[in-house]
């Protein structure tokens, strides 16, 4: 542990942070006005004979810093409150509690609680550093500004106040008059404390080598880790992933046990990618604070990066909202973790409760809008990305793009591709989303041409052959398609992919025989290929090949059990040969394979009322009504299913 027993409490953002590259870099910028430890030391110790009251109080505040330690900051909260019971005028037991309400994300009761210390005479030294960090993260600049004008140079805490209304400057945009505030502090005061303010608004201004000059000089001051922590955050941003190891390790030969400090090694490993290195580091802090959040989160996040998706949700779902909260990068990661193991609600609840604290996040804004997309709510996505849409940011404006694809906007997507492409910021990607567009226009020989150009510098990449095949054969250009199926077989990686193309022109052709063969030698050269066996499956039940192509599905749904698209097949295949007890079998399983699909359910629901049995219909259509009450269909069939019924 940190040599201050503070440590855990005070480590707060200054301002509530907008910017952050690494999870490093934004514990680096944490290191604002109430720096680690010596937030304490300005309170000189209480002299005389303490009534009882007053070492009770001091007890439970002990009893309160050991518990944040430990990284219980519920226990904490409690063993605060019921010193400030004991005794009311405790100073650095009711900033410490305004300190940990603000980490725990109650913003206004730590301003009350601040406010109070200091009405109650609590020394400046104490209470400031802690309060303007609570104005800044709540945004009150203006406010800062208002209450603690410019002071004089022998102003008492001037050159803290002068720090605060550099960063409330910052906050609002007056980026020289920030620059003018803190170098006034620093003509004050030239300390750690003040270089490190110094240091992050350089970075806020993307001078990132002038914030790394004012670091140089901070650590050689400091007395805490922030500047080291600040420092090796920017060399993990930068990807000088070795310099910033190095630097930590440096950190705690100077602060053994420091926990930010090891969770920044932690931190550092995982960017060079020696996770079995960051492990047992990992596991020796969770030996001495099984229940330290921090440390389950990088549990969860190593399970994540291992693949185990699902054990790293499980682990993750249970974290205090507060740590969830305390920073985007967190937010982000776990809504990453809920996404990848299932659970695309719950990922975007968060990533929307994100965007409420932090409205510019791209990164929380792209992912909510790649799920709604996932999704089919293309409305909802829009929604989400409309605030950015203005953005240079090249993700933005392709998933900008991407969307209106999905409104069938495609005149506005296609201007957002083109402008991409004339910027020089196109690459394979937009560019064939540029031609498929213009084909989807009317500019068919337009967009085939350009898609021809990418294939032919590509001529491997299925990306861009299977839409230009698409394109020349809905051109009926069929020669020139399988001129492009070939091509792709040349690879031996895409040879199945080619010969499935190369099966389906021919079957448009009515040429049956190339065909077959063409499906027969995709199958013979990835027999657990489900594309092959389901497009050879498909060709097979037109022919009317009905017990081939159901062997073909079978082996496909070995492969894959929960592959929507064969059992509908399968099903229609046992409908047009009237095998009606295989038709309910396979359509029931399909619905417990998919039960949020409306595809099976319709065509169940459909089969049932076309036998006219209305009665076996029923239950069907109530079950999808209930599932997708929205569904206009679900409750249409459910009607007309009650109404047969009389």
């Amino acid at each position: 542990m940190s040599n201050h027993p503070g440590d855990e409490v005070t480590h707060r953002a200054f301002l509530n942070d907008r910017v952050w590259h690494r999870a490093l870099l934004t514990a680096a910028l944490a290191g604002g006005l109430a720096v680690s430890g010596p937030v304490f030391a300005d309170v000189p110790p209480a002299t005389g004979t303490l009534t009882s009251s007053q070492q009770t109080s001091n007890k439970l505040l002990a009893d309160a810093q050991k518990a944040i330690q430990a990284g219980n900051g519920r226990l904490a909260l409690i063993s605060l409150k019921n010193a400030l019971t004991a005794d009311p005028q405790n100073s650095r037991a009711r900033v410490t509690l305004g300190i940990l309400l603000n980490q725990m994300g109650d913003g206004g009761g730590a301003e009350r609680e601040l406010r109070q210390a200091r009405k109650d005479g609590a020394p400046p030294a104490l209470v400031l550093p802690a309060l303007f960090d609570v104005m800044l993260a709540r945004d009150e600049n203006q406010i800062l500004l208002t209450q603690f004008p410019e002071p004089a140079p022998n102003t008492p805490e001037a050159a803290t106040i002068l720090m605060a209304r550099a960063m409330a400057l910052q906050g609002l945009k007056r980026p020289t008059e920030a620059v003018e505030a803190i170098d006034h502090s620093l003509a004050i005061r030239r300390d750690a404390r003040g270089l490190l303010i110094r240091a992050r608004i350089a970075l806020q201004q993307g001078q990132i080598a002038d914030a790394r000059k004012f670091l140089d000089e901070a650590i050689p001051k400091a007395t805490t880790p922030e500047a080291m922590l600040f420092k090796s955050g920017i060399l993990l941003s930068a990807r000088e992933n070795q310099a910033a190891l190095d630097l930590i390790n440096q950190l705690l030969e100077k602060y053994p046990g420091n926990l930010q400090g090891r969770f920044a090694r932690i931190e550092a490993y995982i960017a060079l990618n020696q996770d079995d290195k960051a492990k047992p580091e990992l596991d020796d802090i969770l030996a001495k604070y099984p229940n330290y959040p921090m440390g389950i989160y990088y549990r969860a996040l190593l399970l994540q990066r291992s693949g185990d998706s699902k054990g790293a949700w499980n682990m993750a779902q249970n974290l205090p909202g507060e740590l969830r909260d305390s920073q985007p990068r967190i937010a982000l990661t776990l809504a990453l973790m809920a996404k990848d193991a299932g659970n695309e609600d719950t990922a975007a609840s968060i990533l929307g409760r994100l965007l409420l604290k932090v409205p510019n996040s791209a990164a929380a804004r792209l992912g909510l809008a790649s799920i709604r997309l996932r999704q089919h709510n293309a409305p909802e996505a829009l929604k989400v990305l409309t605030p950015v849409k203005d953005s240079s940011d090249l993700r933005v404006q392709e998933q900008l793009a991407n969307t209106y694809i999905q409104l069938n906007r495609g005149d506005e997507a296609l201007t957002i591709l083109r402008k991409l492409d004339a910027d020089g910021k196109a690459g394979p990607a937009i560019k064939r989303s540029i031609a498929l567009l213009e084909i989807q226009g009317g500019h068919a020989d337009q967009g085939i041409k350009d898609l021809t150009r990418l294939a032919s510098k590509e001529p491997g990449d299925p990306e861009l052959a299977a839409p230009l095949i698409g394109a020349l054969v809905q051109a009926k250009r069929f020669p020139e398609a399988l001129a492009v199926a070939d091509k792709l077989g040349s690879d031996p990686k895409q040879r199945v992919a080619a010969l499935v193309d190369r099966g389906g022109i021919l079957t448009l052709q009515k040429d049956d025989v190339g065909a077959q063969a063409a499906f027969d030698k995709a199958v013979e050269s990835d027999p657990k290929s489900v594309r092959a066996l389901l497009a050879r499956a498909e060709f097979l039940a037109s022919m009317q090949k009905f017990p081939e192509s159901d062997r073909d599905l079978n082996a496909s749904l070995s492969l894959d059990p929960k592959n929507l698209g064969a059992l509908l097949k399968l099903a229609d295949n046992a409908m047009r040969q009237g095998r009606d007890r295989d038709v309910r079998t396979v359509l029931g399983r399909a619905i417990v394979v998919s039960p949020q699909s409306s595809m099976a359910r319709i065509a169940l629901i459909r089969y049932l009322m076309a036998r006219r049995d209305f009665k076996s219909a029923l239950p069907v259509a109530d079950d999808f009504s209930r599932v997708q009450p929205g569904n206009g269909e679900a409750v249409t069939m459910l009607g007309t299913t009650q109404l047969a019924l009389g």
